[in-house]
């Protein structure tokens, strides 16, 4: 899949796009997709996006081949008996190669494993992000190279089934930018929900409840609510 030139002599064109949509209401079952399964080349971006597939296998960016863009693969709501992945690999010697970023997030649904690279290569950054439903493991990285970052985190997710980890197994290593400059190499996770809080104040006391609110709209507008809850419980507020 080839890109074109256009009048001003900039790229177009060479990008490759999927997407699965099926109304919650109907059952439907696709066995797998994916943007690149068999080889090939595609010298733009690929984007997978999937929606309410009931049965389905695989979902994923590149199983073998290359792509010199970006790859993003976004899905929610759907049951996958085996994985969702960005770069991916079908045998030893035949996988896939992502010379852009890897991005794959989830939300909802019932999944069994959720992967940024698993036996493949990615030289940009690899993001994972999952949000609510049940999940097994979530990997950055599970066998083959980055040469970036990766970034794992979960939100309200069930992953009573598997394991969270930046890196399963595999190569996270530092790359040459346009400077010149090394960069990349670094891993981050995060795992959290979200928690509501609560403070009890007898019926009556309005002139207590009063100063409480009070004291709780002065953190917020000082910024210091953030910094206590990133100190008690390791994520920002978002209220």
């Amino acid at each position: 899949v080839k890109q074109t030139t256009d009048e001003s002599g900039a790229s177009t064109g060479g990008n490759v796009s999927v997407i699965v949509y099926e109304d919650e209401a109907k059952s439907s079952i696709v066995d797998e997709i994916h943007g690149v399964l068999w080889g090939g080349n595609v010298e733009g971006n690929v984007s997978v996006e999937v929606t309410n597939v009931d049965e389905n296998r695989f979902i994923g960016g590149i199983k073998y081949g290359t792509v010199e863009g970006d790859i993003s693969v976004k899905t929610e709501n759907n049951t996958v008996s085996n994985c969702i992945y960005g770069v991916a690999s079908l045998y030893d010697g035949a996988y896939g190669v992502a010379k852009g970023n890897v991005s794959v997030s989830n939300k909802g649904g019932n999944v069994s494993n959720i992967y940024g690279v698993t036996g493949g290569i990615a030289y940009g950054n690899v993001s994972v992000k999952t949000e609510d439903g049940t999940n097994g493991s979530v990997h950055g990285l599970a066998g083959g190279e980055v040469y970036g970052n990766v970034e794992v985190s979960t939100k309200n997710s069930d992953i009573a089934r598997g394991m969270v980890c930046g890196v399963y197994y595999g190569t996270v290593g530092k790359a040459s930018n346009a400077a010149g400059e090394l960069v990349g190499g670094n891993v981050t996770v995060t795992a959290y929900a979200d928690e509501d809080y609560a403070i009890c104040v007898a019926k009556g006391n309005e002139s207590l409840l009063k100063v409480i609110n009070e004291v709780i709209e002065e953190l917020k507008a000082n910024g210091k609510i953030d910094e206590y809850v990133i100190k008690h419980t390791g994520a920002a507020s978002e209220k």
